[in-house]
């Protein structure tokens, strides 16, 4: 529940979302539906208008990490730099936050680039050294709010392919929000469906592509093609129901 201008604003009602350890968990949805203020309940990021009601079960330790829709480098930190900020903040001795630093920077193909500024860089690469300071810092479970929502085509398939090669070397658990459907349906191993506000999740999937998933390959076969189009259905009736209730008319 948020204060805003016009009075209260109830965002998610009722909402149950069980995340599959050690795999990609996704969420989509109607946009506005309270897509990213779940992940920032999670982070314990929400305004202090906000109030919440249940739980949220974490277990005891776990250690979060959250890489935003904008890439927010320090812009006059160079990539190394950028990428050791959480490992500074936790009193990392220089050393081995260095090497920690160096050893992502390499993995993510930004060797020879660690002394660039943001401004050096492209989009992709600045969202590279943002997924790289999250990483370093190894969390059990990284959150991801539309992070290639700002890329351009060709470079968010290629920034696809580094996040499922990222899982398949670290297994790492990720809750990731995004509007893009098709994105859904090529990283997720579970896909949660939500509805408008106030939200529930309406629906859960299993999916399950061949691995290893490409960002081109994967999404021109019939098992993506018939699991995009099942989905759809029931993503579209949400949007729909949506923009019926604006011109002041029921669902069907």
């Amino acid at each position: 529940m948020f204060e805003g201008p016009n009075g209260r604003v109830e965002a998610v009602r009722d909402l149950t979302c069980e995340i599959a350890p050690e795999k990609i968990n996704v969420i989509i949805g109607p946009s506005g539906c309270g897509k990213s203020t779940l992940l920032n309940a999670i982070a314990g990021l929400l305004p202090e208008t906000a109030r919440v009601s249940g739980q949220l079960e974490l277990s005891a330790g776990i250690r979060l990490g959250y890489v935003f829709q904008r890439d927010a480098l320090v812009p006059w930190r160079t990539v190394v730099g950028n990428a050791e900020t959480g490992l500074e903040i936790a009193r990392m001795p220089k050393p081995e936050r260095r090497s920690r630093a160096m050893d992502w920077i390499h993995r993510m193909g930004l060797g020879g680039f660690e002394n660039y500024y943001p401004h050096q860089l492209s989009g992709g690469m600045r969202q590279r050294v943002a997924l790289i300071r999250t990483l370093v810092c190894e969390p059990d479970l990284i959150l991801m709010d539309e992070p290639f929502g700002a890329l351009d085509a060709q470079t968010r398939l290629l920034i696809q392919n580094e996040l499922v090669r990222i899982w398949r070397e670290t297994r790492k658990t990720i809750l990731l929000v995004t509007h893009d459907l098709a994105e859904a349906v090529l990283l997720a191993h579970r896909l949660f469906v939500m509805t408008r506000q106030p939200s529930r999740i309406r629906q859960a999937y299993e999916i399950e592509l061949p691995e290893p998933r490409d960002a081109y390959e994967t999404r021109i076969t019939d098992e993506f093609d018939r699991i995009f189009k099942e989905i759809w259905q029931v993503l579209r009736a949400e949007v729909t129901e949506i923009h019926l209730l604006k011109r002041g008319q029921k669902a069907p």
